[in-house]
């Protein structure tokens, strides 16, 4: 599970969650329970949405013995889809397309897009995942 979460914020991002050129400060950064798993700016490039952390350090549990089921990730994921379609910070709508945009946007920071037709092939998978 602990690879899906870094693998999730990758695809939103395009950056790699606990990246440092320092391996002493990435390998502590990792597995002391001390430190924060999201930097500021980490959670500035998910603008800092609660739905999408919360769903992350679900999955983020640095002890292999406590982290969760494939089945309880999946649960939890159609429970933050949900969310996540039905209401943003205001609790405005936010419809289908405008997710997808904004997940697409949070994707597209500083990377290039694809311009096959039906857009790249993290926006194919993510119409499939919405």
């Amino acid at each position: 599970m602990w690879s899906a979460g870094c693998l999730l914020y990758e695809l939103l991002t395009g950056e790699y969650l606990f990246y440092t050129s320092d391996y002493l400060q990435f390998h502590f950064r990792v597995t002391r329970p001390s430190e924060a798993l999201f930097t500021q700016e980490r959670l500035d490039k998910i603008n800092n949405n609660v739905y999408l952390i919360d769903f992350m350090k679900y999955m983020l549990v640095r002890d292999l013995r406590l982290r969760p089921s494939i089945e309880n990730v999946l649960k939890r994921f159609e429970h933050v889809h949900a969310l996540l379609v039905s209401t943003t910070g205001g609790g405005m709508n936010m419809g289908h397309s405008n997710m997808r945009n904004s997940l697409v946007g949070l994707h597209d920071g500083g990377l290039n897009r694809s311009s096959a037709p039906g857009g790249s092939l993290f926006e194919q998978s993510l119409d499939q995942a919405i």
